[in-house]
């Protein structure tokens, strides 16, 4: 693989490098991978949106009703700061950047989590 872990103040860095000979289906299909262990590890993620960093609780990878792959998970911070918005978001894999898995994890699901949730045609990965 073309990627490796950094370690920063006690947090874990995945680092998914630009390599010009990948194609971006190599680089996504990196990031599925990568969000595919995350979940099954129950690792705390982070990752850049829309320009604004999220750190999450990964649940559920799959594809939406408008044939996009996401992420479904639990909001615990935005951009650095502890949020009282906690909750379910959904967020297109096309749109994530600067994916990192931190070495934090969480213990239980969430309540209201769906792991069949019906609003998925395709379930790739669940805690």
């Amino acid at each position: 693989m073309d990627f490796h872990l950094a370690c920063k103040a006690g947090k874990v860095k995945l680092l998914l490098p630009y390599h010009s000979n990948k194609t971006a289906q190599d680089m996504y299909s990196t990031l599925l991978e990568e969000l595919s262990r995350a979940v099954g590890a129950r690792l705390i993620i982070q990752f850049s949106y829309n320009g604004i960093t999220y750190e999450v609780e990964p649940h559920l990878l799959g594809r939406d009703m408008n044939n996009q792959d996401c992420l479904c998970a639990w909001l615990t911070n935005v951009s650095g700061k502890e949020t009282d918005l906690n909750g379910w978001r959904c967020f297109l894999l096309q749109d994530i950047r600067d994916l990192r898995a931190l070495e934090q994890r969480f213990c239980h699901t969430r309540p209201g989590y769906k792991p069949y949730d019906d609003s998925m045609t395709r379930i790739y990965y669940r805690t």
